[in-house]
């Protein structure tokens, strides 16, 4: 029994691959003027379009359920994520 497997999805690849809506164009910043350590969770609310705070909250609750490998993780994203550009 062979299944035509070329139907299962109907978005086109670029619809699939991207969270964000087509027309935005901003990247992932960090904030370190608006943040309270590195500006990454302001970084992270600003692109998600979410309150700072929650994504602050967020971060420090799954501190513990991961046994410290968030702070391994945000320690990693700082390295990783530019910081944001000033005009």
């Amino acid at each position: 029994m062979t299944q035509d497997v070329s139907n299962r999805d109907a978005l086109p690849h670029e619809q699939r691959r991207a969270r964000r809506p087509l027309g935005q164009t901003e990247r992932l910043r960090r904030r370190p003027d608006e943040g309270r350590i590195a500006g990454l969770a302001a970084g992270v609310a600003h692109f998600v379009d979410a309150n700072p705070t929650v994504v602050r909250g967020i971060f420090v609750a799954t501190i513990p359920l991961s046994l410290g490998v968030t702070v391994l993780g945000y320690l990693l994203l700082w390295l990783l994520i530019p910081g944001e550009r000033s005009n």
